[in-house]
């Protein structure tokens, strides 16, 4: 918990205990390469002393994990049309902009895009009556759980989250099909952070506004699991889950 919470004001102890872990090995790979150095190759010193002990790249799991998921359930339906709300644009996005063009609603500006990526600054509950009923297909990834906390210089709001996900519904054209993802777990709000919604709480919210096609669940010990069967979800267990993810397919109804 102290670690997370480090990272969010920009210290991460562990990469700080690596870099320093590095210092002999860095100085001793020097040594090694100075004897067989080339010729016409000045030498300026750039140490990255963690990367001795990292993977071999950074997975944050419930991104990584959703983000494939989700953007493989998009492929397999290949739609004309897709709208994004919030997600990330250097992960899921990027999953999506290599098959299909995605047109991504944001509060926070971006103006590094790729060019199969229209990129819209907007707030989620006030996306003009133009976008209403426009697409096949929405996603709104780790997205949800932040609207109304003010996280991301976004109006304050209890129920803001909840006008956010009927706009997204309202999006939807009939028959569309929506991919929300948000923490799941001991239901709780983390000021101005997120809000961890209870899995059947949830369920229930979203069965009001479609039919849930499949589920897809990542429990605390970062395990993904599928479920067509609604009735076979973990209700009882992922209530004591400190910080799982539910992903959530939804079709709108067709009429």
């Amino acid at each position: 918990m102290l670690l997370n919470a480090l990272k969010i004001y920009g210290v991460d102890l562990v990469r700080i205990l690596q870099s320093v872990r590095g210092i002999p090995k860095y100085f001793l790979s020097y040594l090694r390469f100075r004897s067989v150095r080339p010729k016409g190759w000045p030498i300026r010193l750039r140490p990255y002393l963690s990367d001795f002990y990292d993977n071999s790249g950074r997975v944050t799991t419930h991104y990584f994990k959703q983000d494939i998921f989700v953007a493989r359930e998009i492929y397999q339906r290949k739609p004309k049309r897709h709208i994004d709300i919030g997600s990330r644009v250097d992960g899921f996005i990027s999953h999506l902009a290599v098959f299909t063009e995605v047109e991504v609603i944001d509060i926070r500006g971006n103006n590094k895009i790729d060019p199969r990526i229209k990129f819209i600054q907007a707030d989620i509950c006030k996306v003009t009556a133009s976008h209403i009923g426009t697409t096949e297909s929405i996603s709104c990834l780790h997205t949800i759980e932040h609207i109304g906390l003010a996280r991301y210089g976004d109006p304050i709001g209890s129920t803001l989250w909840i006008e956010a996900v009927d706009r997204i519904f309202g999006l939807l054209s009939a028959g569309g099909v929506a991919y929300l993802s948000t923490p799941i777990g001991l239901k709780r709000l983390e000021f101005n952070a997120q809000r961890i919604y209870d899995l059947e709480e949830l369920l229930g919210f979203l069965q009001q506004r479609g039919a849930v096609e499949k589920v897809a669940i990542i429990n605390d010990q970062d395990e993904l699991a599928e479920y067509i069967d609604i009735a076979q979800l973990p209700f009882i267990e992922s209530k004591q889950w400190k910080f799982g993810c539910g992903i959530f397919v939804i079709r709108k109804p067709a009429i």
